[in-house]
């Protein structure tokens, strides 16, 4: 993998790390379900809440860390992942035994729940993210092409399973709906500089932008990842990002317990009830510096599981 679409895929990490704590800093109003009633009376706030926070961050970035896991699979997949088994247990220790960390946290401090989301709500992310990895090396010899028919078909079946209000567990809702975003990063990394060219980019724009108008919310959605990563500056790493981006997975796992956690005490669940976007803005910045400087330390104590 070139040094350009690393950079890239770190400055994407990042700003996706970033997007998802204050999506989740908002789920409180939506996503969770805990204010909506509450709230009700203050249009202007829900109407922006509902769009920024709910319809554009959650289900354009979301797929950005599934994108990004693929196009680092497939990127270094000749070179680094050829002792399947090994690989195995690295994927195991690097996303299983973290997750059943802050798994055991959560069940021990016994955290309640904001509305129906628990503090290890998040972990789904982690357990859908290692069985594409699982799949994806026992299907190493399997052509990628009909990997990424598997992939659609099952994102097609999610998109009608959802329209048509069939009854999916949601494990296997999520299982559906994203493995196109992984398996995809074959296509991302493999033909990165024909995306960038202006001829391919700026239509991949105006389709996106023509999706969003019409609210032809597939379009929109698979589209988006795209037209990011076309766009986004190739430009070097600074020391700050670097930091992120090496504290990205820690502050992914402890920010959700945090928010969580702060959402009980009284004067922050009333500053949401009082003055949403204030809330959710202070929420975030407040939950990614503690979440940053947690895992910076436990990094720095060599536990390298965050």
């Amino acid at each position: 993998m070139n040094k350009q679409i690393s950079n890239v895929i770190t400055q994407l990490r990042v700003i996706s790390t970033i997007v998802i704590v204050v999506y989740h800093a908002a789920c409180p109003y939506g996503g969770w379900e805990a204010f909506t009633a509450t709230i009700s009376n203050n249009i202007s706030s829900m109407n922006i809440i509902n769009l920024i926070f709910q319809k554009l961050l959650c289900n354009d970035m979301l797929p950005m860390f599934f994108s990004l896991s693929g196009m680092l699979f497939y990127g270094k997949k000749d070179t680094t992942y050829k002792d399947t088994l090994l690989v195995f247990w690295k994927k195991f220790d690097r996303l299983i035994v973290p997750a059943a960390l802050i798994f055991l946290f959560c069940s021990w401090f016994d955290i309640p729940f904001v509305g129906h989301a628990g503090p290890e709500g998040h972990l789904w992310f982690v357990y859908v993210l290692f069985i594409y990895f699982c799949w994806a090396l026992i299907m190493n010899r399997i052509n990628i092409h009909v990997l990424m028919s598997f992939a659609t078909a099952g994102y097609i079946v999610y998109t009608f399973s959802s329209r048509l209000e069939f009854d999916i567990h949601p494990f296997i809702t999520q299982l559906l709906r994203y493995q196109i975003y992984f398996t995809g990063g074959y296509y991302l990394v493999n033909y990165y500089d024909l995306l960038r060219k202006n001829y391919i980019r700026w239509p991949l724009m105006f389709i996106h932008l023509i999706s969003l108008l019409l609210d032809f919310q597939t379009g929109y959605y698979l589209l988006f990842n795209l037209v990011v990563i076309a766009f986004i500056p190739q430009r070097e790493i600074k020391p700050i990002i670097k930091s992120l981006n090496n504290n990205s997975f820690g502050i992914y796992l402890i920010h959700h317990v945090l928010t969580i956690s702060l959402f009980q005490i009284n004067w922050i669940y009333h500053s949401y009830v009082n003055y949403p976007l204030l809330a959710i803005i202070s929420m975030s910045i407040g939950v990614l510096a503690a979440s940053w400087f947690l895992s910076a330390i436990l990094h720095r104590i060599k536990f390298n599981y965050f």
